[in-house]
């Protein structure tokens, strides 16, 4: 009888040995499995927020090439520019430029002639005459090829989304105009009110 119960406890002990092996093995391949499915699910929402900052991006250009092309279009602008007179410029835009600047996010408005020179700069008047052809390569490529360009380049001011548009009076191209969307806090801090 002694003998009987030494062989149930090592079969209970065989069993329970074997339980706990097969229970450790599935808990490890449970938590791999589950560790995979939180780095595939963390990959997918990280895209997620790639796409959402590329295409809020991709807007801010769009809006600053759309408002460099309304500006780029008024005869008075062309006019002005095409004369060289940039206190004239300078007084249609730079009082309302605050507005644009607090309101909508505006970091630059300027205007260029070919290839890249600072003819005006509506956020900062007193600053004109350098040459941003060495990294400005939207402006370059816009008074080059004479076509709208848009996309996140930095400048002076710093990284931002741009849309630079030509500006043409009487069939002769004068330069360009730009548009310079935040790319700092506001821009981010508004992605994530959004």
């Amino acid at each position: 009888m002694f003998q009987n119960i030494r062989l149930w406890a090592k079969i209970m002990l065989a069993m329970g040995a074997a339980i706990a092996m097969v229970s450790a093995a599935l808990t490890f391949t449970n938590l791999a499995s589950m560790s995979s499915l939180i780095r595939e699910a963390e990959r997918s929402a990280l895209d997620a927020h790639f796409k959402a900052i590329k295409n809020a991006i991709a807007a801010e250009s769009r809006t600053a090439e759309a408002m460099s092309a309304v500006v780029a279009n008024i005869p008075l602008v062309q006019e002005k520019f095409n004369a060289g007179d940039r206190k004239a410029l300078g007084d249609l835009f730079v009082p309302g430029f605050k507005l644009l600047s607090t309101e909508y996010g505006v970091e630059q408005f300027q205007f260029h002639t070919p290839p890249a020179t600072s003819f005006l700069r509506i956020h900062k008047p007193e600053k004109f005459g350098d040459d941003l052809s060495s990294f400005r390569h939207t402006v370059v490529a816009t008074n080059k090829n004479q076509k709208p360009t848009r996309g996140l380049e930095g400048g002076v001011a710093g990284l931002g989304a741009r849309g630079v548009v030509p500006v043409v009076f009487n069939g002769k191209h004068l330069g360009s105009v730009e548009f310079g969307m935040s790319f700092g806090q506001p821009f981010f801090d508004n992605f994530k009110e959004q």
